[in-house]
């Protein structure tokens, strides 16, 4: 029993003692006999079990009186004067109320069984809001200062709040550094949490992280919500239906739905929900896990009216399937691996391809002008030279073999240009498949940019080159042409100044 109602059964001859306690207030209530009414010193002395931070009012209701409250500063003149007016002995009731207030992120336990029952008492969705209103309004953990003994062994961390005794410094317990903001943004992504979202609980929240044993009350009584938060995070869909209703849904390769009242549901061998989320969220999170988790957890959730379990192998049954996962995927990822190099190497194919068709169509090209020409000759020389090699007929019959030479320049050009488009094309729609499996940082390397920069750019290079020749070969052949056909003598002409 608490100190305060130790206190009072111990010097006051009562019955009927009633105690409540939540967040903000502390109350005692009991039936006192006039022949047994305490005395100052004894009531006086009630100030000094209560915190200082903490306000005090002390009410006594007689019968056929308005209740009198005692100043703060009371007397003990006052008090014989209130008795007094109990001319006929009876018995009156006794209150005691304190009013609790936080200061430097500290608040009052007088009792801590009772303060639990409290909020047991609530319906879930009232609950949460409770502790909401409570721990997430202070810059730094709320500390819960347990000032009676009886609750020393009852100690509590978690990331959000601590149950400490008052003799203890309250400074900053051990607590695992917890990215909140991460695994709320992964659980609203792959969740449906419907009301859960408007609360920022996480599991980490109602894990005790110093006093993990069953006997201790603090664990016990947040167990309860530490599996059920937990078991939204890992679930499809939760909900919290007509304010106390709790609703989970699984469904991949079996669905299911849960409902139970929370206030009823006492019956929870399912801590694996707390195993499973911390591998998930705290472990590299990745949305396999969860799939996988929520297949296992749907085959093996045993729940009845108002009774959760799950089997204690079931966490190891989740890290073997996504090792077993990973090793597939591993043998899948080489295989890919693979496919992409031989991709990469089709496009290395492609570029030479194009190169050598460049230059094959040049030294075709070449060698049809090349054999024009020598037949040219060859005729000449059959025909006794009776008829100039470049007369006009023959003129007409070149500048055509030139003309035909221009446009195959062209349409190879044109053509190498449409096959460097294709190949861009053909490369960047490969990456854009291979994007889902990999990362963005691995997928340019495995598809780089200068890589394909650096295929483009030698075909471009042998292109204009030859182009270049192209061209020139085709104007000096114009002019040599026109000079021979229109103006022998300058032909003449050179080679008497080379002779």
């Amino acid at each position: 029993m608490n100190f305060l109602s130790s206190f009072i059964q111990s010097n006051f001859h009562n019955d009927n003692l009633t105690i409540y306690e939540d967040f903000e207030k502390y109350e005692l209530e009991c039936k006192i006999l006039q022949v047994n009414s305490p005395n100052y010193s004894i009531i006086k002395s009630i100030n000094a079990l209560v915190n200082d931070r903490d306000f005090l009012k002390i009410i006594l209701e007689l019968p056929n009186n308005e209740p009198f409250e005692l100043s703060v500063n009371f007397d003990e003149q006052e008090l014989n004067n209130i008795y007094k007016l109990n001319e006929d002995g009876e018995s009156f009731l006794f209150k005691l109320k304190i009013k609790k207030n936080i200061k430097n992120g500290n608040l009052s336990v007088y009792e801590l069984d009772k303060l639990f029952l409290s909020l047991a008492n609530k319906k879930l969705e009232y609950q949460l809001n409770i502790l909401k209103k409570f721990f997430f309004k202070q810059q730094s953990a709320l500390n819960l200062q347990l000032l009676s003994e009886d609750d020393f062994d009852n100690t509590y961390a978690s990331t959000l709040f601590r149950i400490l005794p008052h003799t203890e410094l309250l400074t900053q317990a051990e607590i695992e550094t917890i990215d909140r903001e991460n695994i709320l943004f992964n659980r609203d992504r792959y969740t449906n949490s419907n009301q859960f979202s408007n609360y920022e609980f996480i599991p980490n929240d109602f894990h005790n992280y110093i006093n993990n044993n069953d006997a201790n009350k603090s664990t016990i009584f947040f167990n309860k919500l530490k599996i059920i938060v937990a078991a939204t995070f890992i679930s499809n869909i939760s909900k919290i239906s007509n304010i106390d209703n709790l609703e989970l849904s699984f469904f991949d390769h079996r669905y299911i739905i849960t409902s139970d009242e929370y206030v009823n549901l006492n019956n929870i061998k399912a801590f694996h929900f707390y195993s499973i989320y911390s591998w998930i969220y705290e472990e590299g999170f990745n949305f396999e896990k969860l799939s996988l988790a929520r297949t296992i957890v749907a085959k093996n959730f045993d729940y009845q009216l108002n009774k959760w379990e799950l089997p204690n192998n079931i966490i190891g049954a989740c890290r073997t399937a996504h090792a077993i996962y990973l090793k597939e995927n591993v043998e899948k990822y080489i295989e890919t691996k693979n496919r992409i190099s031989e991709l990469v190497a089709e496009i290395s194919l492609k570029n030479r391809e194009l190169v050598n068709f460049v230059t094959s169509t040049f030294k075709s090209n070449n060698g049809t002008i090349l054999t024009y020409f020598i037949s040219l000759f060859i005729f000449n020389s059959l025909s006794s030279g009776k008829s100039k090699i470049f007369n006009h007929e023959n003129y007409f019959i070149s500048i055509i073999f030139i003309l035909i030479s221009t446009i195959s320049l062209i349409i190879t050009r044109k053509q190498v240009n449409t096959d460097i488009d294709t190949m861009k094309k053909y490369f960047y729609s490969v990456k854009s498949i291979y994007s889902d499996l990999f990362d963005i940082e691995e997928l340019n390397k495995l598809f780089s940019d200068s890589y394909l920069k650096e295929n483009t750019k030698t075909i471009t290079t042998t292109a204009d080159r030859y182009t270049l020749y192209w061209s020139i070969e085709i104007i000096i052949l114009s002019i040599m042409i026109s000079i021979l056909t229109f103006k022998p003598e300058i032909y003449e002409l050179a080679l008497k100044f080379f002779k």
